[in-house]
């Protein structure tokens, strides 16, 4: 979830990065020239150097990150889609019957899109001028490329169709799985004999199927799961970055059907000790029925049979949404990958790794849930008032103060995810933990230097133990090293879920024991069935209070921290449907950042670094009564 790490001020602010965006010219949409003078470019240095980036960004007038994202998106496309003379072959038998298939589907598939009012594929015509395909320079026309894309795209919605509409026996339950539904291997492999192949060399198979009520229309969740940039806003958790390399075909206007493009995205789980997963894939959507729309996801080398270095590969997967009479949706959610890890998962992170899928259905389609209920919520136009209630009633305040939560969770999101350009040894903390290291970034800041260290360990409690110990205002002192000789209360709230009243933006004032004012510390806790995490950061109190008069809060400075809470996968017993787990583990990622002198020596930083976490964590462990034993 961006390459800087920190809370920031001007520059963390989404608001101000979309304003800026409007003057700076994202990569893809770079002008016809400078599209052709970085293929040029490319050929004669396919794998530059640091120094090259500035170089070209300086003659075309760009960003150096624009430059070395534009070459690093071209070499993977480039590995995927190699000159034709590189891949030549004969493909499959059932490559073979799945292509002859799909011509009768794509004949029948053109007649009724281009049936379909308002439908057109050249709508972006001259915008595709000024943005060749990605994949070309193979010898091969656009408009060929595009058709084989189709084909592919057709083959991975009929196989989606099919996982969606199927149950059991294709779909099972089995004992030790936390997260929903898996594929029964041995029933998947007549749908798609290939799975064997596909797994040979030490890969493995995840797939999860969950289904939900998203408080959303059809259309709006179409439009929104389409938009890379958008996609990111209702994903801050798992979407680091999202990118739509080509638009191929922008669909019918109205609906979106026939839309196919071309998209890269990075994907996390919150911890700078997992890798995160890079994919490019094709995104397709199909108006399926009256009120029903499907839209699959798949990697173009799986059909194409062609290995590439990528970790992690899409299987047709994606999801079904059908509109509800209520203004809601029900919305089906499947996710199929192959992976190959690249080194052997962290000891701390393996089991929930393997046994509890962290990346599966059940953790996309809750992340789509809540940010929909979220932001349903966050604008209602009438809140009634409740005797001491605190919740925030003026519309033009909760607009303020959501975004500015908004924008603290993707920070915080965005820096715990890329921090990791360092590591501490933990044998510097002592005996706090069961964890190996912190990791930690930098970055400079007008005031200073602004470091982010962030660090896991387990605990043998309830998840949910520990997320209300977190969240709860009136036991921060018992942690948190800045509050510890303060008092802490909540003064406005607002509400994020109609069900789940912790679930909630909080306001909160800390006052010294001289009964002084200290400082506001704005925070977004949140729990659902596959994890919790409570986000904070202090505020300036005379800005504070001017954005609960409304004011906007797009220029407040942010220095997020938090904590990401998640079982171990250790103890996936239930008792009964709906009850809690009887066996208790929690992975617990603590992630600060401090804004430190840049004339403060290194020692004196990892001594500020160790001592903070040090503190945090034994205060944790010493107020859930934990111990340390495995």
């Amino acid at each position: 979830m961006d390459a800087s790490t920190g809370g920031s001020s001007g520059s963390g602010d989404k608001k101000n990065n979309n304003q800026n965006s409007k003057k700076e010219v994202p990569f893809y949409q770079l002008t016809s020239h400078q599209e052709q003078k970085l293929q040029a470019l490319f050929k004669s240095f396919p794998h530059p150097e640091e120094f090259h980036y500035h170089k070209f960004a300086k003659e075309l007038g760009i960003k150096p990150e624009q430059v070395k994202q534009w070459f690093q998106i071209r070499t993977e496309l480039t590995k995927i889609c190699p000159p034709k003379s590189q891949t030549d072959h004969a493909p499959t038998a059932s490559n073979k019957r799945k292509l002859e298939e799909t011509r009768v589907v794509n004949k029948e598939s053109d007649i009724k899109k281009h049936e379909e009012p308002g439908h057109s594929s050249d709508k972006n015509s001259e915008e595709n001028d000024q943005n060749p395909n990605p994949t070309g320079g193979n010898g091969e026309s656009q408009e060929s490329q595009k058709a084989r894309m189709l084909t592919v795209a057709t083959v991975a919605m009929n196989e989606l169709c099919c996982l969606i509409s199927t149950d059991r026996p294709l779909w099972l339950k089995p004992l030790n799985e936390a997260h929903g539904v898996v594929l029964n291997p041995d029933m998947y492999v007549n749908l798609n004999p290939e799975i064997v192949q596909l797994l040979a060399s030490g890969k493995r198979e995840e797939s999860s199927k969950e289904e939900l009520i998203v408080r959303s229309s059809g259309k709006q969740l179409v439009d929104s799961i389409l938009d890379s940039d958008k996609r990111i806003e209702l994903f801050p958790t798992i979407v680091t970055n999202a990118i739509t390399v080509t638009v191929l075909d922008t669909g019918a206007p109205e609906t979106r059907s026939g839309a196919l493009q071309l998209m890269f995205e990075e994907v996390h789980i919150l911890s700078p000790i997992v890798p995160s997963r890079i994919f490019f894939f094709l995104r397709y959507c199909k108006k399926v029925a009256n009120a029903s729309w499907v839209i699959v996801d798949v990697s173009l080398d799986f059909f194409y049979d062609r290995q590439t270095p990528n970790s992690a590969h899409k299987l047709p997967s994606g999801c079904m949404i059908t509109e509800l009479p209520n203004g809601k949706s029900k919305v089906v959610w499947i996710e199929h990958v192959i992976v190959k890890d690249r080194r052997q998962p962290i000891k701390l992170y393996e089991n929930l790794i393997r046994r509890c899928n962290p990346f599966g259905a059940k953790r996309w389609l809750h992340e789509l849930q809540r940010m929909y209920e979220k932001n349903h919520f966050s604008s209602l136009e009438y809140i009634p008032r409740h005797a001491n209630d605190k919740e925030i009633v003026s519309k033009e305040t909760r607009k303020s103060v959501m975004n500015l939560s908004n924008r603290m969770v993707h920070n915080f999101c965005r820096d715990l995810n890329t921090c990791g350009s360092g590591h501490i040894p933990m044998q510097l903390f002592g005996n706090i933990s069961n964890s190996d290291e912190i990791q930690f970034n930098h970055r400079k800041f007008k005031d200073g230097i602004l470091f982010t260290a962030t660090g896991s360990v387990r605990l043998h409690v309830a998840p949910e133990t520990v997320f209300y110990f977190l969240s709860d205002e009136t036991r921060r002192h018992e942690w948190d090293i800045v509050v510890e000789d303060s008092r802490m209360h909540e003064i406005a709230h607002i509400s994020s879920s109609q069900n789940f009243s912790y679930n909630r933006v909080s306001i909160h004032e800390t006052y010294n024991f001289d009964n002084e004012r200290m400082i506001h510390i704005v925070q977004e806790s949140c729990m659902d069935p596959v994890g919790a995490y409570v986000v904070f950061a202090s505020v300036d109190t005379r800005k504070m209070y001017r954005i609960l008069n409304g004011e906007n809060s797009s220029t407040i400075p942010l220095f997020p921290s938090g904590f990401m809470i998640s079982r171990d996968g250790q103890f996936d017993h239930f008792d009964t449907p709906g009850s809690h787990h009887t066996q208790k583990g929690t992975l617990l990622t603590f992630s600060y950042q401090v804004l430190v002198s840049d004339q403060t020596s290194g020692a004196q930083i990892m001594h500020i670094i160790t001592s903070v976490f040090a503190h945090t964590i034994h205060k944790i462990k010493v107020a859930l009564n934990c111990t340390d034993d495995d």
